[in-house]
């Protein structure tokens, strides 16, 4: 429960708001501490700002430092409904004329029809089937199984070698009878399925299941410009260097139309995307040093040394372009980029290899040298992490201060109370003494 005082009833004086002065002038330096840490405060915001800043423009570099950013090519197809296409870097533009002729199949096997799928065994104990996959094989117990165990047997076989075994109903005279499925997860004749069957003895046995082919391991075939291409899948990518081909009907004997185009639409997106990761860092940047914390300096010289890595040619590159203003991306007063698409086409037109290069080679490339000075900054080591942590311990710093200033203020509080209380005792005893005397002097 709080004390209530009442002081200078003794003496007249207004004790409370003696002290209280006494004491707002011991409190001084706290006013100061405070606008230091709301100093210390903001420069450590602004830190804040400029390491997100930094880190979206690294986000950004890293993506764009991908040499496949600026050598991205648009594929037509006359007709997807046949096959699909898709380019990568390495993509030669050209066309193509391609005539499926058979799409790749997976092996397929099925048993004979069997009465029910979980209650009678089939076989005698011991029996074991081998399936071999291409030059995979694996064996299961399956004498004396049902048709749903052996199912589950097969699926969990510790080396099964690509078989996916099912149960499919197959209705006969009315009546739902059941079929033992194994089909090879790949497609094509090299995954072709091969079973055999052996007793508990190991001596070679008729096959139990009655098994009999439904579909046949077929490779795929197709035509490109009139030469046959033979492979296991019907996604192809290694008939046409940089694109693949996913292939999903045959096209009745008649060639379909590929073409393949150097995408500029996409790779001016990509250039315009280095623009304004840059324009977003650099406005961060000038935002801080035309604000009024002491991070206005750093911001500066961040602005500094990142121009300076645009101003500096890269070396080792086969093109003959060195600067980024020489694709159309000039560098305006105000620090920002800014892209001239008409002439960028011009130059990705003449030298597409050499743009791809001068934006997005693995070291000397302008993105992944902004990429790579970006995360040096960023790192535990690096400028920004250093100028964190000392604004961090001068802010600890300061609270230890104040923590010193608040104790003293305290204890001096209390001594000026106990003062100023003694001073009023001895007051009002002193104005009793005095009326006593007048009151005397006044009867005489």
């Amino acid at each position: 429960m709080p004390t209530l005082t009442s002081s200078g009833i003794g003496s007249g004086l207004d004790v409370n708001a003696i002290v209280a002065q006494l004491v707002a002038l011991e409190r001084r330096p706290l006013e100061q501490l405070a606008r230091r840490e709301s100093g210390l405060r903001a420069e450590l915001s602004s830190y804040g700002r400029i390491k997100g800043a930094l880190g979206a423009f690294q986000s950004a570099m890293a993506e764009l430092k991908s040499a496949a950013k600026f050598r991205v090519h648009a594929v037509r197809v006359q007709d997807e409904a046949v096959f699909q296409a898709s380019a990568q870097a390495g993509a030669t533009p050209g066309h193509y004329l391609i005539e499926v002729v058979q799409l790749a199949q997976a092996h397929r096997l099925r048993s004979a029809r069997f009465a029910d799928r979980d209650a009678t065994p089939i076989g005698q104990p011991g029996d074991r089937m081998r399936i071999e996959v291409g030059a995979n094989a694996f064996e299961v117990e399956i004498g004396g199984k049902t048709l749903a165990e052996m199912r589950s047997a097969i699926n969990a076989a510790a080396h099964n070698a690509g078989v996916t075994a099912t149960l499919v109903p197959d209705w006969d005279g009315g009546t739902e009878h059941y079929r033992l499925v194994l089909a090879s997860k790949e497609t094509g004749t090299a995954h072709a399925l091969t079973l055999s069957f052996r007793d508990g003895a190991g001596q070679a046995i008729a096959d139990p299941l009655g098994f009999s082919e439904a579909a046949a391991a077929r490779d795929a075939e197709l035509r490109i410009d009139g030469a046959l291409v033979v492979r296991g899948s019907n996604t192809i990518s290694d008939a046409l260097e940089g694109i693949t081909l996913r292939l999903h009907a045959t096209s009745g004997g008649v060639a379909k139309r590929l073409e393949v185009a150097r995408d500029a639409d996409a790779i001016v997106a990509n250039a315009t995307r280095f623009a304004e990761a840059w324009n977003a860092l650099v406005k961060a940047l000038r935002e801080t040093r035309n604000g009024e914390s002491g991070a206005r300096g750093v911001a500066q010289g961040l602005e500094a040394e990142l121009r300076g890595v645009l101003a500096t040619a890269p070396s080792g590159l086969a093109t003959g372009l060195r600067y980024l203003a020489e694709t159309g991306l000039g560098l305006r007063s105000d620090g920002s980029l800014r892209l001239d698409a008409d002439f960028f086409r011009r130059v990705l037109a003449a030298d597409p290899q050499g743009v791809a290069e001068l934006y997005a080679h693995a070291e000397q490339g302008y993105a992944a040298r902004l990429e790579a000075r970006a995360r040096d900054l960023l790192g535990a080591t690096g400028a920004l992490g250093a100028r964190e942590d000392a604004v961090q311990q001068r802010l600890r710093e300061v609270a230890q201060q104040r923590a010193r200033i608040e104790r003293r203020v305290e204890a001096e509080e209390k001594r000026l109370r106990a003062q100023y209380a003694a001073l009023d005792g001895l007051l009002g005893r002193l104005r009793s003494t005095s009326d006593y005397l007048a009151v005397q002097l006044a009867r005489l």
